[in-house]
């Protein structure tokens, strides 16, 4: 209810606060950003979502510019794709090309690493390899003889043969460690076969 932007209307109703991360962020007025900032609200910018329901863009480059808090979101599995990170900052980077911005593969990681960490309040424990910090890893098999490793890394067409969660080794050349995919494929089976109603 009421009008001018949406980030307005909230920070008129006093829901703006500390900690919240306002999703999307495609509709921004001029001086949004800085409201966003005052209000110490970082975004969760999900660009296949928003592609995929041609919503619009979240221009990155000026809630960059005015220091707000953005990081990579995937959204909901309506919209989302694969939940590839990789792919979503992929996406992340053409959309913004399109407008001259440019988002390089190494703040393409950091979008998807480190600055979504701190937007859940854990860049203290995730988001970086550091002592200290809970053994979140994947490895990325990029050919030897690769210029830019972090641009081959951040390839989501890039095979990723090992995952450790909390330093527990969650897929292995491969496969699912923690899983019996024969169990799995069989539940889901059941799980379509089971009429409805």
């Amino acid at each position: 209810e009421g009008s001018g932007s949406p980030v307005g209307r909230l920070a008129a109703a006093g829901a703006l606060r500390e900690g919240l991360v306002a999703a999307h962020c495609v509709h921004l007025h001029e001086g949004d950003a800085e409201t966003l900032l005052c209000h110490r609200v970082a975004v969760a910018h999900c660009p296949v979502s928003n592609e995929t329901l041609g919503v619009g863009r979240h221009p990155i480059e000026r809630t960059r510019a005015a220091g707000v808090s953005v990081a990579l979101g995937s959204d909901s599995p309506a919209t989302a794709g694969d939940f590839n990170l990789r792919s979503v900052a992929e996406c992340c980077a053409q959309v913004h090309a399109q407008t001259g911005t440019v988002i390089d593969a190494a703040e393409r990681m950091h979008l998807a690493t480190l600055a979504g960490a701190e937007l859940a309040g854990r860049g203290d424990v995730l988001g970086t390899l550091a002592a200290g910090k809970l053994a979140d890893v994947i490895a990325v098999r990029v050919p030897s003889d690769t210029a830019d490793p972090v641009a081959a890394a951040m390839d989501p067409r890039a095979h990723v043969p090992f995952v450790m969660v909390n330093g527990m080794v969650v897929v292995d050349d491969g496969r699912l460690t923690r899983v019996d995919v024969r169990v799995l494929a069989a539940d889901a089976a059941w799980v379509n076969a089971t009429p409805r109603g």
